[in-house]
């Protein structure tokens, strides 16, 4: 059986900037600009000073509060959602994104109406709960075009097509991320086009057209370096390294993940680093260096533990799987493919799904437990048949 390797498709950047023409009264100048100065710099501070953004955030808030501006309300409200998203306080970030949304709504402010969904739909992918997502992402898509937001359009595109991906719908994928990567060429913004191109590859490579994959990852890894943007960099590295494995290049392929770790550590990537360590395992696991392995993919494990992302753990929970099946402890084995499959489902991993119910039926058979493999079997067709009816 093929290992698919884990790459886990990039968000693109949460929307922060504030609508060009607000709509609705506009009182006290003075005031309007004081307003807007704090939030310029709440947005300057955050990642470098967050207790700053945050106080800079709330003096926005209050005096954009006093104004009735609601236009106003709703850029202070967006930024504290962000701000509180960052910083890992979630349910600050949706009640504050939904109170913006309220306020953009009762200024008739469209492109804040937009920007808003987008950023709720980023939080919900973020907390794995994809159909919520899904559903603000389409409000967010629809506003764009109605206001003929080109740019917020090829943004919203590429977050949707995340979620296909981990739905299996891999065709429906593609077409937003073609639609999103022609907009970024048109306009000539390179930076963009790295996280449309790196989640281009991973869908390449789930159908195991591994040369479009290289294509795709060498160009963004092009623009990467180009901006010195390390995050991208980190990830272009890890899953070229993954591919490399594929050749069974396995030495190589270990020192461009080495390389990934690397810059990961240097720009304190924890979450990114998870999921360096379970591609790292994934090539042990080629290897059939097992033990090894499963060390790996638990130390990613305990990165997740902090930094929850379902879909990774998903994945390794199914990989160890795997591990304790080649190394004939079926009962074992047993255990982590109905775990990854709980975690799947919790997020309509489909894919995920369809792969553990496919070794569930061999690791049932091995035991002898016909019935219970042949059961499996039945789930298996009929999961594959609902997957190409939705794609």
């Amino acid at each position: 059986m093929r290992h698919t390797y884990l790459l886990i498709l990039l968000l693109t950047s949460m929307f922060s900037g504030y609508p060009v023409q607000p709509r609705g009264k506009r009182v006290q100048t003075s005031q309007v600009q004081e307003v807007k100065s704090l939030l310029k710099q709440s947005e300057e501070n955050r990642f470098e000073n967050w207790d700053m953004s945050l106080k800079q955030g709330e003096k926005a808030l209050e005096l954009a509060k006093t104004l009735k501006d609601f236009s106003l309300m709703g850029d202070a409200y967006k930024n504290m959602g962000i701000i509180y998203y960052y910083t890992n306080k979630f349910e600050h970030a949706e009640e504050t994104y939904k109170k913006a949304i309220t306020c953009y709504e009762k200024a008739k402010n469209d492109i804040g109406v937009g920007n808003a969904n987008h950023n709720l739909g980023l939080l919900y992918r973020r907390n794995n709960k994809l159909k919520e997502a899904l559903k603000h992402y389409r409000v967010s898509l629809d506003v764009d075009k109605k206001v003929k937001n080109g740019e917020g359009i090829a943004y919203t595109l590429n977050n949707i097509a995340v979620i296909y991906k981990t739905f299996g719908q891999y065709d429906s994928a593609l077409i937003c991320l073609q639609q999103s990567e022609a907009y970024f060429k048109k306009v000539r913004d390179d930076h963009n086009l790295i996280d449309v191109y790196i989640n281009m590859a991973s869908v390449y490579n789930d159908n195991f057209k591994y040369e479009k994959s290289f294509y795709y990852l060498n160009m963004a890894l092009i623009f990467a370096k180009q901006y010195e943007d390390k995050r991208a960099q980190a990830i272009c590295l890890s899953q070229l390294g993954m591919l490399q494995s594929e050749l069974e290049n396995y030495q190589f392929a270990k020192s461009m993940l080495e390389e990934s770790l690397a810059i990961r550590d240097q720009a304190n990537d924890v979450s990114g680093t998870a999921n360096t360590l379970a591609n790292y395992g994934l090539i042990l696991k080629k290897e059939n260096d097992y033990k090894t392995s499963n060390e790996y993919f638990l130390k990613a494990i305990k990165i997740l533990d902090s930094y929850p992302d379902k879909e990774l753990e998903a994945h390794i929970y199914h990989y160890m799987g795997e591990n304790l099946l080649e190394s004939n402890k079926i009962n074992r084995s047993i255990s982590y493919f109905l775990l990854s499959n709980r975690i799947a489902k919790q997020i309509s991993a489909n894919m995920i799904i369809k792969i553990n119910t496919e070794k569930l039926v061999e690791a049932y058979a091995l035991i002898k437990k016909y019935k219970t493999s042949n059961s499996y079997l039945e789930s298996y067709f009929e999961l594959d048949r609902r997957i190409s009816l939705k794609d």
